[in-house]
C-alpha cells in the first residue's frame, strides 16, 4: 500500500471499468499536496494520478472529492485550464475514501 491507497483494490476497480490490465507500475507518492494524497502510477502504457482525501478523513472529505470530480467533469469541454478527469469513484468502500 502507498499511503492509504490499497493498490490491489484500485487495480480491481480499474479492471471493472476497462482501464487497462496488468500491474500498476512506477507507483510514486507525489509531494506538494498539503491535505490530500496524490499517487502517480502507470498501467497499460498510460500514466495516472489518483487523488484521495488524507488518511484521517475529515467529516466532509468524501463529499469534497465528489464535488471536485464534478467540477473537473464540467470543465471537460471548456478552454479553462484544468487536469483531465479520467474517472471518479464515489464509493468510499473501494479504497477507504472517495477518489478520482
Amino acid at each position: 500500500m502507498v499511503q492509504s491507497v490499497n493498490l490491489g483494490a484500485l487495480s480491481r476497480w480499474m479492471v471493472e471499468r476497462g482501464f487497462g490490465s496488468g500491474p500498476l507500475s512506477d507507483v510514486t507518492l507525489l509531494a506538494g499536496g498539503t491535505q490530500n494524497i496524490l499517487v502517480k502510477f502507470r498501467r497499460s502504457a498510460r500514466d495516472y494520478v489518483l487523488r484521495r482525501p488524507p488518511e484521517n478523513l475529515r467529516p466532509n472529505s468524501n463529499e469534497t472529492m465528489v464535488r471536485e470530480a464534478r467540477v473537473l467533469e464540467a470543465l471537460e469541454r471548456t478552454a479553462v485550464p484544468h487536469p483531465g478527469l479520467i474517472a471518479a469513484c464515489s464509493d468510499p468502500a473501494v479504497i477507504g475514501a472517495c477518489f478520482y
